[in-house]
Formats: C-alpha cells, sequence, structure tokens
C-alpha cells in the first residue's frame, strides 16, 4: 500500500474534500484533571470510564467542519497535509501557525499546533496518521516553531 503525502495551503475546494473524511471518535472513558498544590504541584489525570459510550462527531458541531475554518480564522499560514491512496484522498491533518486569533497560539509565531487529523475509519491503524503526523512535525521544524498539542 503506497501512501502519497503532499502539504498545500488551505483552499475551499481542498477543505470540502478534506471533509469527507469523519472525524468521529469513540468515547468510552474520559480523564479527569485534578491539581495538586493549587497546580503548584502539578496536574495528575485519572481515567473515568463513562457510563455509557458514544460517538462523539467533531463536524456536527456547528462551528466545527474544515470548509468553515476559512470562513473564522487568516489561515494563510497553515499547513494541509494529505494522503493519497491511488489519487483518492484517505487522510490528512492541519497544522495552524503564526494565526492572530488563535488563542491557543498565544500570539506567538514560534508555535504551531496541530488543528486536525484524520483518517478514513477503514483504514484506521495502518501507519497513515503516523505518516501524517510525522510530515506536520517536519513542517513546523523548517519553521523553527514547536509544536503545541
Amino acid at each position: 500500500m503506497e501512501i502519497e503525502i503532499s502539504v498545500s495551503t488551505l483552499s475551499r475546494d481542498l477543505l470540502v474534500e478534506y471533509g469527507t473524511i469523519p472525524m468521529k471518535l469513540s468515547v468510552s472513558s474520559h480523564l479527569i484533571p485534578k491539581l495538586t498544590n493549587g497546580g503548584l504541584g502539578g496536574i495528575t489525570l485519572t481515567e473515568e470510564v463513562v457510563d455509557k459510550p458514544y460517538i462523539f462527531d467533531y463536524d456536527a458541531l456547528d462551528s466545527e467542519g474544515p470548509a468553515r475554518w476559512l470562513t473564522y480564522f487568516d489561515t494563510g499560514n497553515w499547513g494541509l497535509f494529505t494522503a493519497r491512496m491511488n489519487g483518492k484522498l484517505v487522510g490528512g491533518a492541519t497544522v495552524a501557525f503564526n494565526t492572530p486569533g488563535v488563542h491557543m497560539l498565544f500570539e506567538r509565531d514560534d508555535i504551531a499546533a496541530l488543528w486536525d487529523i484524520r483518517v478514513q475509519p477503514e483504514l484506521k491503524r495502518l501507519g497513515i496518521g503516523t505518516q501524517l503526523f510525522q510530515a506536520a512535525v517536519k513542517w513546523v521544524k523548517e519553521r523553527r516553531c514547536l509544536l503545541y498539542n
């Protein structure tokens, strides 16, 4: 199975195609944070099983979905990584970088955030996500910034 990974800037057409890959997660537990000494001693995470497992669909949220990103953010500095197999889109990842108004970047231009990563459900666990992540890390390092996630 040969996967071709490429990087490009975000465009409406490409984001519409990217958004056809479902971003759904099966939730069977949550991590509960607990501050030690008011946070000065760190944070511990305890896994708690949920009573009823469920599917969380990011793209079903009103303000989410890749095609909407162009409306809400200046994505000119973002990187969009696509994974294709025989020309068909099978996965993608997006990195936000140097974006005014994206608070998780702390208004800095030396921090990048893995904004989104997705792989076709039937192709998960084949290393596609790993290849996308590695391409994103390389891109971030070329910009001499940190990967924040």
